[in-house]
């Protein structure tokens, strides 16, 4: 019968055992770093207004904004614009809010940007052609960011 009584409590001490490792694991393994799938993760394009260009850190700051046509009536519907006053050109530029954001330059961004001698072909250049573009002229630009890094600034036409 002792040896019953002993073999059962031996028993229950292993199972015991046994659930406390599960136990510290799964705190364990809840507690680890999130894991995220960085190799699926998608460029995002977006249409900036760029405030600033610091060449030497590659750092541009810029103010994400929206682009509206003629053709975009539902969205002219719901803020409220007029097309006979508010698109002499044909467009509107929507700011939202004004929020200024910086994002580093990727170490071979690629720049397109408008040849005002044949508007057909962009001129593609690098960080310094970029430069040289933004201090004569802070228009519009579409960047393709990927994990907060700029990987292509191309500027945007605007008659």
């Amino acid at each position: 019968m002792k040896q019953q009584f002993n073999n059962s409590l031996n028993k229950r001490k292993w199972v015991g055992i046994a659930l406390l490792l599960i136990l510290v694991l799964g705190i364990l393994i809840g507690c680890s770093p999130e894991e995220t799938n960085t190799e699926n993760v998608e460029p995002t394009e977006i249409l900036v207004y760029v405030s600033d260009f610091d060449n030497e850190k590659g750092i541009i700051t810029f103010d994400q904004v929206e682009w509206l046509s003629l053709e975009d009536t539902e969205r002219i519907t719901e803020l409220g614009l007029n097309i006979d006053t508010d698109f002499p050109s044909g467009f509107y530029v929507y700011n939202e809010v004004e929020k200024e954001e910086s994002l580093e330059l990727s170490d071979n961004v690629e720049a397109e940007l408008v040849n005002w001698d044949d508007l057909s072909n962009a001129l593609i250049t690098d960080q310094e052609g970029l430069a040289e573009r933004l201090e004569q002229y802070d228009g519009l630009y579409h960047l393709t960011i990927e994990k907060d890094v700029i990987l292509k600034v191309v500027e945007k036409y605007t008659p």
